[in-house]
């Protein structure tokens, strides 16, 4: 109870006079990442997703496809050497379960004590036409 209080005298000590004195704040240490996809392994399903920002960027495809490399996977909607294809539902997301046990056992993904893995270590590709997102996968 007593913290809520003092981050309210905080706020309160910090805006004087309806004008904020910046001066008070520092800008934090570590910069903003965000996720591009995440993997649900959990009893109640198998899922990935497909963030929005990188939705935008490949089009909102209704169907994507995979490819597997070493270290790294590949997200795209024309990709060569594969006919396969997911069909990507609301809010970018792809119920496949035994693709996201391919892709546990492949990467070594450790699910212990979570239900989810967010992956952030990723760029875009031109080929051709065809954007394409390479995701890596090994979480270090």
């Amino acid at each position: 109870m007593m913290n809520n209080v003092k981050k309210t005298n905080e706020v309160n000590n910090v805006k004087s006079e309806g004008k904020i004195d910046f001066s008070k704040f520092l800008s934090p240490k570590s910069e903003s990442n965000y996720g591009v996809l995440q993997l649900v392994n959990s009893d109640n399903g198998k899922r990935i997703v497909v963030m929005k920002e990188p939705q935008e960027k490949l089009g909102s495809p209704k169907q994507i496809q995979i490819l597997l490399g070493e270290d790294s996977i590949l997200i795209g909607t024309n990709l060569p050497n594969t006919d396969k294809s997911f069909e990507v539902k609301k809010g970018g997301t792809i119920y496949a379960a035994k693709l996201v046990g391919e892709l546990t056992d492949k990467y070594n993904l450790d699910f212990t004590g979570k239900t989810s893995m967010t992956f952030y270590d990723f760029e875009y590709l031109q080929h051709g036409e065809d954007t394409i997102l390479a995701i890596k996968m090994n979480q270090d």
